[in-house]
């Protein structure tokens, strides 16, 4: 099969009609697939911050027996469930864009810009929303071993 880059008939598809098209998908699919994904995050995140409210009971239940390193480990969840749901709302949030739309290369140049940034947005979501996981698995060990 042909190289995509050696066949004239392949550069052909990706002409000025192609990247305005693209911007109709930024606008439409990108964004929505984006915005999916920032909410099932935030859902996780608000199963996360449920399991953590039953850890911080159970902790209290044995608060006499908890010494300074597994109350910090107890503590720490809070921080990173909401630091990594406030970077989930802002990964939902609309990305502003500009451009000339009457411009292809303008067009392209946001729609890539857009793109990068919103995906950005979501890998550093989940990159936080993964640490206030192990954060919430540290806890509920450190609430287990208290004796």
């Amino acid at each position: 099969m042909a190289d995509a880059e050696a066949d004239p008939a392949a550069e052909a598809l990706v002409d000025d009609v192609f990247w305005l098209r693209r911007a109709g998908d930024l606008v439409v699919g990108g964004a929505r697939l984006r915005a999916d994904a920032a909410k099932q995050l935030m859902t996780a995140l608000a199963w996360l911050w449920t399991v953590y409210t039953g850890a911080a009971v159970l902790s209290t239940i044995r608060t006499l027996k908890t010494g300074l390193v597994q109350a910090l480990l107890l503590a720490a969840p809070s921080v990173t469930i909401v630091i990594a749901y406030a970077a989930a709302v802002y990964a939902y949030l609309p990305l502003s864009v500009t451009f000339d739309p009457q411009v292809p290369q303008d067009v392209r140049g946001a729609y890539t810009d857009a793109a990068s940034r919103g995906w950005r947005r979501l890998r550093v979501a989940l990159a936080l929303a993964g640490l206030a996981a192990l954060s919430l698995a540290a806890a509920i060990t450190a609430v287990a071993v208290v004796r």
